[in-house]
């Protein structure tokens, strides 16, 4: 479908009251699936690179879902690259293994097709264009779905999901172990 003829005609159609500027996503983390990929050269200096096509499917926890309503992400699209050269082609096969393809005793060849509908999160940022007129969205760091996953449900197990700790049973601590506080907005890590 990708060749398929335009039909400019149709496109020319549309009345030009109901063309609008798509929505700047709000950055932090979202859903999404590994859609396709492409391999391209830079424009300067024509190092190659591996653009992975990345679809948004939902916000994360963190989004606050009043600032997306209205937003369709079937049609929100971002990319990210890798770029092939030694000192850099180690993050492409982290990110590989990370979404669950070995790698061992396999080329990247091989590995690079079997990455495409994989579940990963997207760290989704801000960017201003030159000008300063416009903001555009970038894929900051892009995680596998399923290592968030475990994460998230070492966290449930710990305080229940969205829920928060209410009481800690002093009676039942030891001296000599220690009381971990996780506050997951902030990021920070409190032992006392």
């Amino acid at each position: 479908m990708a060749n398929a003829p335009v039909d400019f005609r149709t496109l020319l159609q549309k009345p030009a009251d109901e063309i609008k500027r798509p929505p700047v996503l709000p950055a932090g983390t979202y859903h999404g699936i590994v859609k396709s990929y492409e391999f391209k050269k830079s424009k300067e200096k024509q190092t190659p690179y591996v653009e992975v096509i990345l679809g948004l499917q939902a916000p994360g926890d963190g989004i606050d879902p009043e600032t997306v309503i209205g937003i369709d992400f079937s049609k929100k699209q971002l990319r990210k690259s890798y770029f092939l050269t030694e000192d850099a082609i180690y993050r492409l096969k982290e990110f590989l293994e990370s979404c669950g393809h070995p790698t061992t005793g396999r080329t990247l060849g091989e590995v690079i097709p079997e990455m495409v509908n994989s579940p990963v999160l997207i760290e989704v940022t801000q960017r201003n264009s030159q000008d300063g007129s416009e903001i555009f969205n970038d894929a900051g760091n892009v995680a596998a779905w399923r290592e968030w996953r475990l994460r998230s449900e070492i966290f449930g197990i710990m305080s229940g999901a969205k829920s928060i700790i209410d009481r800690i049973d002093s009676g039942s601590d030891h001296t000599n172990q220690y009381l971990v506080f996780f506050r997951r907005r902030l990021r920070r890590v409190f032992v006392s």
